[in-house]
């Protein structure tokens, strides 16, 4: 810690914008690396029609004008190439260019010493690596391991390559890879051509903003008796993640 660095996280949102557990795992990393002194700012591109800086969160993002063209294009591809099938990974990529653009030219006025990448979205692919610059992607997404699980019958194995071979693109860039498992660093193994370094470190907490937040009372706002049973499932209304298999498990 004797020596200041200046560290750029990148993330597709952030709180109170936050998206999904990608977002909110970079967000607890950055304040992480401030608590430890660290000159860390956290760096968006899916953030569109929002605010350009937010303390240290510099937010980009896509024109609704892109994201909706982008769909629509998309849309009819697969309908030639790929009737019935369901593909959103590409589309995350393809829709996030312009964001990930605007966003990689402040990374480059910041001028950090290490750039901590999310794979999902694919924001390092025009990235200009500075001179002396280390990058470091976390494997969080990863769209081959839907590959070898019972997926339903409509997920589109092309989608999942294309978006494979763009993200593969990326980590010529890349110096070291940490996926936040030890499952995820097997299927990233499998998936990737990678010949640096590749780590499996759990996500960080920030505990101290976990502490901060209040508790709700699930059962007073369903207006439920208090000895009702409650489950709880992480992205239940996800059809890759389990979402067909949830009034069974209840």
């Amino acid at each position: 810690m004797s020596e200041m660095k200046r560290i750029a996280v990148v993330a597709f949102s952030a709180p109170p914008h936050s998206s999904g557990g990608v977002a909110s795992a970079h967000y607890n990393l950055h304040m992480a690396l401030k608590t430890e002194n660290f000159e860390s700012r956290l760096f968006t591109f899916g953030d569109s029609e929002r605010g350009q800086n937010e303390g240290d969160i510099s937010r980009s993002g896509s024109s609704n004008g892109w994201i909706g063209a982008t769909r629509f294009i998309l849309r009819w591809l697969f309908k030639l190439f790929q009737r019935g099938k369901r593909a959103y990974q590409l589309f995350d990529i393809l829709s996030s260019i312009p964001g990930a653009i605007k966003m990689n030219r402040k990374i480059a006025e910041f001028d950090p010493q290490l750039v901590i990448l999310s794979d999902h979205g694919a924001p390092g692919l025009f990235m200009s690596r500075q001179s002396g610059q280390k990058v470091i992607l976390v494997s969080h997404h990863n769209p081959a391991r839907f590959l070898e699980r019972p997926a339903p019958d409509n997920y589109s194995r092309l989608d999942a390559n294309l978006a494979l071979a763009l993200e593969e693109r990326v980590l010529r860039k890349v110096d070291a890879v940490v996926c936040p498992s030890n499952y995820m660093k097997t299927f990233f193994e499998k998936s990737y051509r990678f010949e640096g370094p590749v780590l499996a470190i759990p996500n960080l907490i920030d505990m101290q903003a976990l502490g901060d937040t209040g508790g709700t009372d699930i059962r007073r706002l369903l207006k439920l008796d208090r000895a009702s049973p409650i489950v709880y499932l992480p992205s239940v209304t996800s059809y890759l993640k389990g979402g067909q298999y949830v009034t069974e498990i209840i």
